[in-house]
């Protein structure tokens, strides 16, 4: 799915208008209309604060990852966690990681 298709979904899904979201990226509707269609490039500048707005992962907005919230949580999780408990995370990631290799 591509970025614009994306915008749109999460934008209804969140039932806000072109409107709602032009006036929280301080730009006109039709210039936000634009990025929905692909008719103007999105700059990395916009797709942060969209993908804050969301509470989504910037992966998520581009269609690299289907699952909007799961990697937001997991960076919060793992931000929060002591110098063990990262390491803990990032070893069970490896073992994880070579197992699906398998």
């Amino acid at each position: 799915m591509g970025i614009g298709l994306r915008l749109k979904e999460i934008r209804k899904t969140a039932k806000l208008t072109q409107n709602d979201i032009a006036s929280v990226l301080g730009t006109t509707r039709e210039a936000y209309g634009m990025y929905e269609t692909g008719k103007r490039q999105i700059s990395l500048k916009i797709l942060c604060e969209l993908a804050q707005y969301y509470n989504v992962s910037i992966d998520y907005l581009v269609g690299r990852v289907e699952n909007p919230k799961e990697e937001v949580e997991l960076l919060e999780i793992y931000r929060k966690l002591d110098k063990r408990g990262k390491q803990a995370i990032l070893s069970l990631a490896k073992i994880e990681m070579q197992l699906s290799k398998e």
